[in-house]
């Protein structure tokens, strides 16, 4: 499977500005990734929005739980 990072109020997969897309085949390392993003969003005053970015199945486009 492959992973990437989903903002559930955009309905958009997270774009990094200079690296591009969030992306993964390793399912840790994308619970990384979002507990990255997460703690971003805290550290700029945003965490009400945390509850909007998730991880989707690429193929699928499921939300991993």
């Amino acid at each position: 499977m492959d992973y990437t990072l989903y903002n559930k109020k955009l309905e958009r997969r997270l774009i990094h500005p200079s690296i591009g897309l969030w992306f993964t085949n390793n399912l840790d390392e994308a619970k990384n990734m979002l507990e990255s993003c997460h703690e971003y969003l805290c550290a700029s005053k945003m965490e009400n929005m945390c509850e909007f970015f998730v991880i989707i199945d690429v193929e699928s486009g499921d939300e991993i739980d």
